[in-house]
């Protein structure tokens, strides 16, 4: 082959492909101008998204979240549709093949991190708890100062900051003390057996209801609750403001400040736990009871 058939074969395609862009220019036109229309829909659309996510959640993660994905299959159906305008239908099916096995392959491989971005979806729209609320979960107890797609966060009373996956925010108990604004301090206190338990127990609701920090419309009560070792037990409750201007361990201490207080006013005890020794073994019972011992395999291995 000579440089003339060589020269003859480049010529003769490079007429094709011309032949076939000029034939296909007009589908390439109405491609480009649906691909560019699907762009501005998408535009159009996340925006008008944009506004109703934000009346159905308040968390702006899930608002960004909504609006791209929004605007993204927006896009990819008008690029899919400019593909079958050019006749590329294959093309399309390969494409779609493909993105199929990516997603399926990604799924696996990354199973937890879907976990938690589902869990916090769905945490975003559900709303269990706010940024400021107290919660406890897994162990962990603090203040949320932030909410994530994957993760939230937590800073604890020791000011530790604790990053908690949303799967497992999700899937195990939480208590959020914030949600009904009110929590009960309970305080344990006992008073000797000859006590008088109605005026005890008058005595420790009223210094009770003296503290300035209870919750309005809010009860104290005293409840006997068992006979102790050397005491019969009360449960003093009673309800604070949470969160508010005095926190649980304050109130809590205030409670039994106020209790003692009282306590040592109107000359009622509280007794220390009793231990009685018996000393009355005479020396032949100990004597018999030695021997008996000794008898014992345990004593004789021993």
């Amino acid at each position: 082959m000579n440089i003339q058939d060589i020269y003859g074969i480049l010529v003769d395609k490079l007429t094709s492909w011309a032949e076939a862009a000029v034939a296909g220019l007009p589908n390439l036109v109405v491609a480009v101008a649906v691909l560019a229309l699907f762009v501005v829909a998408g535009r159009l659309t996340s925006g008008l998204v944009r506004r109703i996510a934000k009346e159905v959640s308040e968390a702006e993660a899930i608002v960004r979240l909504m609006t791209r994905l929004t605007r993204y299959a927006i896009v990819v159906l008008g690029f899919i549709v400019a593909l079958g305008i050019l006749g590329l239908q294959k093309t399309v099916f390969s494409v779609l093949a493909g993105a199929g096995v990516v997603g399926l392959a990604i799924g696996f491989a990354f199973q937890d991190l879907a976990a938690n971005f589902i869990a916090g979806i769905v945490m975003g729209l559900r709303k269990p708890f706010d940024v400021g609320d107290i919660i406890r979960t897994n162990d962990h107890m603090g203040t949320v100062r932030a909410i994530n797609l994957r993760n939230t966060l937590l800073e604890t009373f020791s000011g530790q900051l604790v990053i908690v996956p949303n799967k497992e925010v999700f899937e195990n108990p939480l208590v959020n003390y914030s949600a009904e604004g009110l929590r009960r301090v309970e305080i344990e206190v006992g008073v000797a057996y000859d006590s008088d338990l109605e005026r005890a127990a008058a005595i420790v609701r009223e210094a009770v209801e003296h503290l300035d920090f209870l919750a309005p419309d809010t009860d104290v009560t005293v409840v006997a609750e068992e006979f102790g070792g050397s005491s019969i037990n009360f449960t003093v409750r009673y309800w604070i403001e949470y969160p508010g201007e005095v926190g649980y361990p304050a109130a809590r201490h205030a409670g039994i400040v106020a209790i003692k207080k009282a306590f040592d006013e109107h000359e009622i005890d509280i007794p220390f736990p009793i231990r009685t020794l018996d000393f009355s073994l005479t020396e032949d019972t100990a004597a018999r009871f030695y021997m008996e011992r000794a008898k014992e395999p345990s004593a004789v291995a021993a």
